[in-house]
């Protein structure tokens, strides 16, 4: 109690100034019409402007908040769609094992497309159940995959990137090769190992085959460019421009084959 005393006569002057200020303005406001009518207004204005930024800021967590319902959504679609894919490859062409997705949505915080060995960084990690060797897609088509985990967070080589390597298929024909990035333009995928006896159109569809345990069947690659002989002419050598965008997305989704660690036991 006495070191309130002890402060309230410390600054006793100041005090007493912002009492008298405010004696002053509030006689000033009920008896000066137009100095009371200036003040309103600019208490008015404080007043709006206040509860017009609150309300942006409340429609901002509102729409984060929306996003991330419509997210997790587009997630449960997209498992949807991937095992109506697997199941109608499987009894159609038998070209894909009987496996079993669960999909996460994740946000890319950074990603580079100038090095030869382009990667993401995205923001789910192992406290999300995250590992190496997941398949990462967006809505419309291949990204890549998970190399690496922290607690947060997840890095990822994307299709720009030369160490990767994904098992694909040529439709409408079904011939199956791999696709790489040669390192070049960011606009061209190699499609490999296509004998030289398939017919191949410009604008046919490469899509993942299900061969591999990282991704699913029937996601889309890219769209053929043009063709050309390798030196042995056994197989065509196929640029393949890539479907979805990769160096300009935000949000994507990680794939994980829940049948992965047992196939692999075997």
């Amino acid at each position: 109690m006495t070191s309130v005393f002890g402060i309230a006569q410390r600054y006793v002057h100041i005090i007493l100034f912002v009492v008298l200020e405010i004696i002053c303005l509030s006689l000033v406001v009920n008896y000066n019409k137009t100095q009371g009518q200036i003040i309103s207004n600019s208490v008015s204005q404080l007043t709006g402007s206040i509860r017009s930024q609150t309300s942006r800021l409340n429609d901002l967590f509102a729409l984060e908040q929306e996003n991330a319902e419509l997210s997790a959504e587009n997630a449960s679609l997209i498992r949807e769609i991937i095992e109506l894919s697997d199941q109608l490859n499987t009894q159609k062409t038998r070209q894909a094992a009987d496996f079993h997705f669960d999909v996460m949505p994740a946000k890319i915080l950074s990603q580079s497309i100038h090095s030869q060995r382009n990667k993401l960084i995205l923001n789910k990690g192992s406290v999300d159940s995250i590992t190496a060797d997941l398949g990462v897609i967006s809505y419309d088509g291949l990204i890549g995959k998970i190399t690496g985990t922290s607690t947060n967070y997840s890095t990822a080589m994307n299709l720009l990137n030369v160490d990767i390597k994904v098992s694909a298929t040529l439709k409408p024909e079904n011939y199956f090769g791999t696709i790489s990035w040669p390192g070049r333009s960011i606009n061209e995928l190699i499609l490999e190992g296509i004998p030289n006896h398939a017919n191949i159109e410009i604008g046919d569809s490469v899509v993942t085959n299900g061969y591999s345990t990282i991704y699913p069947a029937g996601i889309m690659v890219g769209t053929v460019m043009n063709w050309t002989l390798e030196k042995s002419g056994e197989f065509y050598r196929i640029s393949v421009n890539p479907s979805a965008s990769l160096t300009n997305v935000d949000n994507v989704f990680i794939v994980n084959n829940l049948s992965k660690q047992e196939i692999n036991s075997l």
